[in-house]
C-alpha cells in the first residue's frame, strides 16, 4: 500500500511536534513562534451508522495578540480515517477545499506563495497525523476552521473515540450524535451528561470547560451486520470463532523504538513491559533500543533479570531520529532460533529505508525468526508500514495499540493470526478485500461490494475460506456508504498497481484512482485538498467546481449533502 499524503494549501509545514506530552491535545493551532493560539469552541457533529460513521468538527481559534500571526493546524485522526472537507473563513465568507491531483496543487501552491498571496495546504506529515500552516490570523481576531472525516469500526473492541482529553479550557464545547441504539451504547459517556430525544439524538452542551476524557460511545453489533444502498453492500462479520493455538515465547527480542517521537511515551511503555512480561512467560529475552543506531541492553532467562533489563533504559535519552534499517541489519548478525521479535515503535521511519515492504523483506532474511509483532505507544503512527512488518516472520503477528488493557494484549500476542485467506462475494460485480489480511479469533472483517442484480438477488452470500453467510442487507445511510464503498475501491486501486508489472499497467491504475478522487471527494495518495482565496483563482487553475462531487455535511437530521453548485449559482458564479 502507499503512504497517503494529503495536500491543503493554507501554508503547509512538516513539522512534527517532538515537545508533546503523552496526553497532548490531537488537535491544536499553534503560532510559528511555538505559542498556542486560544481555542474558544469546539463543535462536533456525529453520524453514527451501523459500523460507519461520519464526524464535522467546527474549530473556532483566538489570536490574543496585537499582531498578524502565522499559525499551524495540526489534528491527529483515526487509523482508518479519511479527510472528505477542509474549510476556512476568509473574510466572510467560507471557502471550501477542493480535490484535486497533487501536482496541481503543488503548483498552485508555489504560485500564490510567489504572489504574495496565501493559500491553504494540509499534508500528512506521517502515517495519521495532518498538518497546515495557516496565514493570516488578524490581530484580535477569530480563525473558523471545519474538517471532516468518515471512519470504519473495525476493531474487536469496537467503539467510536472522539479525541478530546488534552483540549484546552473551551468558552463552549458542542456534541451532537445521531445514533441507532440497537448499535450503540451511551454507557460510557462518563462526565458527558446529555439530553436524548426519541430520535436517538445526543446533544451535550457545556460552557468554560476543559474536557478532562475523551468522548466514548462503544458499537454493539449483535452478531453479523450487512449494510446495503441499491447495489452498493458493506458487511461485517467474525469470520473466525474456534480457539486459537497458543504461541509461546521460548525466545522473544523486544526492539523498542527510543527515538525522539517516543519521548512522550517511552516511560509509560517502560511501565508496562514490566508489568506484561511476567505474564508473557517468555524463556530467554534479548532487549534493544533504537533511533538512528542501536544498542544493546541486555539478555536475561528469568522474570527478576527481564524485569532489571527493561529497568537499565532511561526514558529521559529519548532522542534522534527512527531508522529500523539499521537495527534489523544488527538482529540479522544473531544466530537465532525460534525467536519471536516484539517491535515498540508508532512505525513512522525517519531515517534510513522507510518503506514498509522493502523493511519487510529485509525482517524475512532473519534466519530463526518465527513472528513479529508491533504494539504502538502513541496515537501518531503509520499503520501501513507496521502491518507491511508484521508479516515479516515465517507466521503472521499483531498490530495493536499499547493502550489495550493486559488480558488484551496477552491474548493478542499468545494466539495465531490467520492471514491470506480468500475471500468471495456472490453475484457480485466487484468487491474489497479479496484476502483476509490479518485477524485473530472473534475479530471483525469488513467486506465491501457491488451486487449486480439487487432487485432480485435477496441474499448477500460471503464466504471466507470454506466458511459462508448468508446476510440480509439493513438499509444504509446511501451518502455515507458510497463514500465509504469509494474508499474502498481506491483502496483495491492501490493494490492493482502495486501488483502490477507493466508500466503502463501502472500508470492506467494511476489515473484511475486520481480520477476516481476528485469525483467523488475522497482523498487518495496521488491527490490533495486545496483551498484557494476566490472563484477566479480556481479557474485560473482549471479547477471545475460545478463538476466535483458535492459536500458531505451533518444537518439537524444527520448526514446531508451540501449542493456545491447550487451554492455557487446563488453566489452567482455558476
Amino acid at each position: 500500500m502507499k503512504k497517503i499524503t494529503t495536500l491543503i494549501p493554507l501554508l503547509l509545514g512538516l513539522i512534527l511536534n517532538q515537545t508533546a506530552t503523552a496526553t497532548e491535545s490531537q488537535i491544536s493551532l499553534t503560532a510559528s513562534d511555538g505559542t498556542g493560539l486560544e481555542m474558544r469552541s469546539f463543535q462536533a457533529r456525529i453520524a453514527l451508522d451501523g459500523f460507519l460513521a461520519f464526524t464535522e468538527l467546527e474549530m473556532v481559534f483566538y489570536n490574543p495578540e496585537n499582531r498578524r500571526r502565522e499559525g499551524r493546524f495540526q489534528i491527529t485522526l483515526p487509523d482508518n480515517a479519511a479527510i472528505s472537507r477542509f474549510a476556512m473563513k476568509i473574510g466572510d465568507q467560507l471557502q471550501e477545499g477542493e480535490i484535486v491531483e497533487k501536482q496541481l496543487a503543488r503548483r498552485a501552491y508555489e504560485d500564490f506563495l510567489h504572489r504574495r498571496q496565501d493559500p491553504a495546504l494540509l499534508e500528512t506529515d506521517s502515517g495519521n497525523r495532518f498538518n497546515a500552516r495557516i496565514f493570516p490570523i488578524e490581530p484580535k481576531s477569530e480563525k473558523h476552521l471545519i474538517l471532516s472525516y468518515s471512519q470504519r469500526l473495525e476493531d474487536l473492541e469496537s467503539e467510536y473515540i472522539l479525541p478530546l482529553k488534552g483540549l484546552p479550557q473551551l468558552k463552549q464545547l458542542s456534541i451532537k450524535a445521531f445514533y441507532d441504539s440497537d448499535n450503540f451504547s451511551t454507557s460510557q459517556l462518563g462526565n458527558f451528561t446529555g439530553t436524548m430525544s426519541q430520535r436517538n439524538v445526543l446533544s451535550i452542551e457545556k460552557r468554560d470547560y476543559q474536557p478532562t476524557e475523551d468522548f466514548r460511545m462503544p458499537y454493539q453489533p449483535g452478531g453479523h451486520l450487512a449494510m446495503q444502498s441499491e447495489q452498493l453492500v458493506a458487511a461485517r462479520i467474525i469470520p473466525f470463532t474456534d480457539a486459537s493455538d497458543t504461541q509461546g515465547f521460548e525466545q522473544l527480542i523486544i526492539l523498542i523504538d527510543s527515538s525522539a517521537s517516543q519521548a512522550p511515551y517511552l516511560s509509560d511503555t517502560l511501565k508496562r513491559l514490566e508489568t506484561l512480561l511476567p505474564q508473557l512467560k517468555v524463556g530467554t529475552l534479548l532487549v534493544y533500543t533504537f533511533d538512528q543506531e542501536i544498542r544493546e541492553i541486555g539478555k536475561a532467562d528469568n522474570p527478576t533479570a527481564q524485569k532489571a533489563l527493561i529497568q537499565q533504559i532511561k526514558p529521559d535519552n529519548a532522542l534522534g531520529a527512527s531508522r529500523l534499517d539499521a537495527a534489523i541489519t544488527t538482529l540479522k548478525a544473531l544466530k537465532l532460533e525460534k525467536t519471536r521479535l516484539l517491535l515498540i515503535s508508532d512505525a513512522v521511519i525517519t531515517a534510513g529505508e522507510s518503506s514498509g515492504a522493502q523493511l519487510a523483506a529485509q525482517l524475512s532474511t532473519i534466519n530463526g525468526l518465527e513472528r513479529v509483532d508491533i504494539l504502538i505507544p502513541s496515537t501518531h503512527n503509520d499503520k501501513q508500514i507496521a502491518r507491511h512488518l508484521a508479516k515479516a516472520g515465517k507466521s503472521p503477528g499483531i498490530v495493536a495499540p499499547l493502550t489495550l488493557s493486559d488480558a488484551h494484549i496477552i491474548r493478542k500476542l499468545t494466539t495465531s493470526v490467520y492471514a491470506d485467506i480468500p475471500i468471495k462475494v456472490s453475484g457480485s460485480s466487484w468487491y474489497w478485500p479479496e484476502k483476509v489480511e490479518a485477524l485473530q479469533t472473534n475479530e471483525p472483517l469488513i467486506v465491501f461490494a457491488e451486487i449486480s442484480s439487487p432487485s432480485t438477488q435477496k441474499e448477500i452470500n460471503i464466504s471466507v475460506g470454506d466458511k459462508n453467510w448468508q446476510l440480509t442487507g439493513k438499509p444504509a445511510n446511501p451518502i455515507l456508504l458510497k463514500r465509504e464503498w469509494v474508499r474502498a475501491r481506491i483502496d483495491k486501486l492501490l493494490d492493482m498497481e502495486d501488483q502490477a508489472q507493466d508500466i503502463d499497467m501502472k500508470n492506467a491504475f494511476h489515473n484511475e484512482i486520481i480520477a476516481l478522487s476528485v469525483k467523488e471527494r475522497v482523498l487518495s495518495p496521488y491527490t490533495s485538498l486545496l483551498v484557494l482565496e476566490t472563484e477566479e483563482d480556481y479557474r485560473r487553475y482549471q479547477i471545475d467546481r460545478k463538476g466535483l462531487a458535492d459536500i458531505l455535511t451533518i444537518g439537524a437530521d444527520g448526514i446531508t449533502v451540501q449542493f456545491l453548485f447550487l451554492l455557487l449559482c446563488f453566489l452567482g458564479i455558476c
